[in-house]
């Protein structure tokens, strides 16, 4: 609450960063990617957790000019925080230096990213009010608490839980779309698409069987698994 309402007197201070807080917020609720629970304090879960959040200015970008930010290593008091109960999990990213040297010996190129990754993936809902934050668009307005209903940056397996839901997809798919599993499997690094092919019918073949298969997951908002 008091990092909320720190928040809050920036708003009055900075009127374009309210703006874009806003729009960040307005588009994270119409996304479906987190949803409204109840008034503070009233709807208070048990055994459950709260990410301040915070706005970080790019203004150079030509998209977002404002991320907010949940911080899962706040503490409060003389509490542990959320990021000090959780594990980091194994590294299961590709090396970057391999993904590159394969990528420069195609004769076409392809890069790409995914749009959104964390935010695509769904956490199982036992675990979305660990997630949980307070929001209100004004101050006059009462605060209300809203469950993160996915992946979030700033907590520490979120880079685990989107390898490793991609990994999952590819080895689900390999039979409908294997060349394109075979790019998830060893041509992306974090949310980048490194990779090639011979020629441009086969780059526009592999292109099309990419969106595919990514669209069974992050078009339908696919649940990350509990097991790794």
């Amino acid at each position: 609450m008091a990092r909320l309402r720190n928040t809050e007197r920036a708003f009055l201070q900075k009127p374009e960063f309210y703006k874009e807080y806003c729009k960040f917020m307005d588009e994270y609720l119409e996304l479906g990617h987190m949803r409204e629970v109840g008034e503070y304090p009233n709807n208070i879960e048990h055994n459950s957790y709260f990410l301040p959040h915070h706005g970080v200015e790019k203004l150079s970008s030509t998209t977002t000019k404002l991320r907010v930010v949940f911080d899962g290593s706040s503490k409060y008091r003389n509490h542990r925080s959320l990021n000090g109960e959780l594990a980091a999990g194994p590294a299961l990213q590709c090396d970057l230096v391999q993904i590159i040297l394969r990528w420069r010996k195609h004769n076409i190129a392809l890069c790409s990213d995914i749009e959104k990754m964390f935010r695509q993936i769904v956490v199982i809902p036992i675990h979305q009010k660990y997630q949980q934050i307070l929001w209100r668009k004004s101050a006059v307005d009462p605060v209300k608490i809203y469950k993160l209903l996915t992946v979030t940056y700033g907590t520490t397996p979120a880079p685990l839980l989107s390898v490793r839901t991609l990994k999952q997809l590819a080895t689900d798919e390999a039979k409908t779309y294997p060349d394109a599993s075979e790019v998830l499997l060893r041509d992306i690094y974090v949310d980048d698409v490194i990779t090639g092919a011979d020629d441009v019918v086969e780059g526009l073949y592999l292109q099309d069987q990419l969106r595919k298969l990514l669209d069974l997951s992050f078009g339908n908002g696919r649940q990350t698994l509990p097991n790794y």
